[in-house]
């Protein structure tokens, strides 16, 4: 599958009508287009950073919704005071146990990593980064997304309490660690969101 990241950085007392904006208008243009597989959405209520994913059958069907959905980024963008930053990412590894629902955390982790050992690094995280997660207490699910040209990778894992997600701080920090090391990735940025849509249909796979 492949995905378009939509990032936008709201006011945090104006993050839940950001998210009926999504559920309301975003989901249901999303349904009526070619190849669609769903939209999720997390926020971070503090700093109101919230980030509505969409993901597609294929590289061409993304491509191709972009012109419905473009309008609908703009509005938000209007809307909320905010210059909407989009990202367009391969999805290459997916370990689902169940569904995220709303109400589930993920921890998503940002990092950097030379181009030419893209693959070399989708490779470790698969040996090295899903059996430390998969332990974790209400573990959910784990995907890997990549931009190939450049040289960039999220690692999002879902888990299904805020609770859990805190006590798996400690162990999250040593994981990224030994990862990273391993993969020749320099972390850039760590995010704590609540899981607030959770609509993307994608297969379990354990």
């Amino acid at each position: 599958m492949h995905v378009r990241a939509t990032t936008i950085s709201a006011d945090p007392s104006r993050v839940d009508e950001l998210i009926r904006f999504a559920a309301e208008q975003v989901a249901p243009a999303c349904d009526g287009l070619r190849g669609s597989r769903g939209l999720s959405m997390f926020v971070d209520r503090t700093t109101g950073t919230c980030t509505i994913s969409t993901a597609w059958e294929s590289e061409q069907d993304r491509d191709d919704s972009d012109s419905a959905l473009r309008p609908l980024r703009s509005r938000a963008g209007e809307l909320f005071g905010a210059t909407p930053a989009v990202e367009l990412l391969e999805m290459v590894v997916l370990d689902r146990r169940r569904p995220a629902e709303p109400g589930f955390w993920a921890r998503t982790t940002r990092v950097s990593i030379d181009p030419a050992h893209v693959d070399d690094a989708i490779d470790a995280y698969g040996a090295t980064t899903l059996p430390a997660v998969e332990l974790m207490d209400g573990f959910c699910s784990a995907v890997l997304l990549v931009d190939r040209t450049a040289g960039a990778g999220v690692s999002t894992v879902v888990l299904d309490t805020r609770s859990a997600l805190e006590a798996s701080r400690p162990a999250a920090d040593e994981i990224r660690r030994t990862s990273a090391a391993k993969a020749g990735a320099e972390v850039v940025d760590v995010r704590e969101s609540e899981v607030v849509l959770a609509g993307i249909r994608a297969p379990e796979t354990g």
